[in-house]
């Protein structure tokens, strides 16, 4: 099976927040591998993301595409939880919207959270900790990033080996996505 892209290319991880929002960037060396480059965090407003698109030569960018799950809260707490996922909604839309607009034109993927955690750590349900220890060997991570550099680490990651898979069979097959 051919590659989608030709090796090195670069892959831009996105974690939405309706404040800030997490990026890594990574380079996918073959096979699903990859190694990260550098990280950090942009306001979620403003033209700081399309800088940060215009820094790099892309070859896929890939956003975290949240979703609701149900929890036992008081229904202030549910009401609270319900804006704060539709501001991230909204958020993780502008920046889908400005990667489709580029040119020349990248890979633009959208990652269930559920999906990309279940691909790293076996299951969909994870905390921090768990990802930081799956991701810094495999990413070769400096001692400090914060959870939201990682979590766009892994989204990006998830990317790389979706491209390496075309959508096939394996831990980030196409049917997954779609699934979730």
């Amino acid at each position: 099976m051919k590659p989608l892209l030709f090796y090195p290319y670069d892959v831009l991880g996105i974690d939405p927040g309706p404040e800030q929002s997490g990026w890594m960037l990574v380079r996918a060396t073959g096979g699903g591998a990859a190694h990260y480059v550098e990280a950090g965090v942009v306001p979620s407003r403003g033209r700081d993301f399309a800088r940060l698109l215009s820094r790099f030569q892309l070859a896929a960018v890939a956003v975290e595409r949240p979703r609701w799950h149900a929890r036992e809260a008081s229904p202030v707490a549910m009401r609270a939880m319900a804006q704060q996922l539709v501001e991230t909604m909204y958020v993780a839309a502008r920046f889908i919207e400005r990667v489709r607009a580029c040119t020349p034109p990248v890979h633009c993927l959208e990652l269930p959270a559920a999906v990309w955690r279940k691909g790293l750590l076996g299951n969909g349900q994870s905390n921090d900790a768990a990802i930081k220890r799956a991701l810094a060997p495999i990413l070769k991570l400096p001692k400090r990033t914060n959870a939201h550099e990682r979590d766009a680490g892994g989204v990006a990651l998830a990317a790389v080996r979706l491209l390496a898979n075309k959508g096939g069979a394996g831990p980030y097959g196409q049917s997954e996505f779609d699934a979730a």
